[in-house]
């Protein structure tokens, strides 16, 4: 009688062991599952946040576009479509964050980049002052959309000009060539 005593002693820690380990097992899944479901809910919050960063950037692009349309009201060229891509994030790029995008330094440098006068737009130094004040309310606004949109993460100014580059390009070949010619 006293072995069956421990045998059954025996069994009930075994058995206690096991109910023990499966509590472990069901604790760890519910874990998981808790995981997973914070996981798909911060998933679906980047997803409406991406949305609502989607919809904020159409509109501003919106606004912007309307302050260069106003631009040209004084002007005769209304043919010409504004490139606000290369100043602020591009959809059309895809969604690889963060785009490069190009820095409008002053109101005379967006205009002449939006309005060049190889293509026969009227000079800067030409423009009226009422003109030149609506060209730097848009350059202003293009700036604090590039602002937003670098803290947000989605555009970086570029670092240098093309004609910087192209001089540093320049400054290589000329440097390679002249090490060429010294050999």
């Amino acid at each position: 009688m006293e072995s069956e005593i421990r045998e059954l002693d025996h069994k009930r820690e075994q058995n206690k062991e096991e109910l023990f380990e499966k509590e472990i097992e069901s604790e760890d899944q519910q874990n998981k599952l808790t995981h997973y479901k914070e996981l798909y809910d911060g998933f679906f919050y980047l997803v409406t946040m991406l949305r609502e960063k989607q919809k904020k950037l159409l509109r501003s692009k919106g606004i912007l576009r309307k302050l260069v349309q106003e631009c040209e009201k004084e002007e005769s060229k209304k043919d010409e479509a504004d490139d606000l891509n290369e100043y602020l994030f591009n959809l059309e790029e895809g969604e690889a964050t963060p785009q490069v995008a190009k820095k409008p330094c002053n109101s005379t440098n967006f205009y002449q980049n939006q309005r060049p006068a190889r293509r026969g737009n009227p000079n800067w130094t030409t423009k009226s002052t009422s003109s030149k004040k609506k060209w730097e309310e848009a350059w202003k606004e293009a700036r604090r959309q590039q602002d937003l949109q670098i803290i947000l993460k989605l555009i970086q100014r570029s670092s240098i000009s093309e004609y910087e580059a192209d001089k540093q390009t320049s400054d290589q070949v000329m440097k390679k060539k002249d090490e060429y010619i010294k050999r």
